[in-house]
């Protein structure tokens, strides 16, 4: 079925349902009237909008996407309750039972692949391609094989550091002073 004709069949008098409603007794009425009379005038709208939510995420479009149906309904049926009078309009994660459900089943990160829009996850690919390119050049990898030699060098040489300090141990702090003194005097610090 085409996404037309989702549409067509979604589009209800809502009016004439919503008159029923006043004279039907919800307890004495049949499965279908209960149904036509008090689910059909928030869930079908609510389907509608899904369907037009849908289209906006290009779903008929892509295989996978961000958009998730039963959360928008959740959502969409939450927020156009006519029950409650008094309830503010919340987002999907401020829901008391969606709370509650995602305490105890924590959902997965989306993955950042249906997350971004084709622009940023086009900058994403040419900056790694870009960065491939520049890192393959042999004088990055020289560059490169220099730094990581000297990083280990240089790791190297606080364990040596460390190894000088234990063995020369400065007992007296009058001592200690002296040997920095006389350390900046030579260097020109003072």
């Amino acid at each position: 079925m085409a996404e037309d004709e989702l549409m067509q069949l979604l589009q209800v008098d809502l009016n004439a349902i919503e008159l029923d409603a006043k004279n039907l007794d919800p307890k004495k009425c049949s499965a279908r009237q209960y149904v036509e009379t008090f689910i059909f005038p928030t869930l079908l709208p609510g389907l509608n909008d899904l369907f037009q939510a849908a289209k906006d995420n290009l779903v008929f479009e892509k295989r996978r996407t961000k958009f998730n149906a039963c959360d928008f309904l959740t959502e969409y049926l939450y927020n156009n309750n006519p029950t409650p009078k008094d309830r503010e309009k919340q987002g999907l994660w401020d829901i008391p039972f969606v709370k509650e459900i995602n305490g105890r089943n924590p959902r997965p990160p989306i993955p950042l692949s249906l997350i971004w829009t084709e622009a940023e996850a086009a900058l994403v690919i040419q900056s790694h391609w870009k960065g491939y390119l520049v890192r393959k050049e042999p004088e990055v990898q020289e560059l490169r094989q220099y730094q990581k030699e000297m990083k280990e060098s240089s790791y190297h040489i606080m364990f040596k550091v460390e190894e000088f300090w234990k063995q020369h141990k400065i007992e007296d702090l009058d001592e200690a002073e002296e040997v920095i003194e006389d350390t900046l005097i030579k260097t020109d610090f003072l």
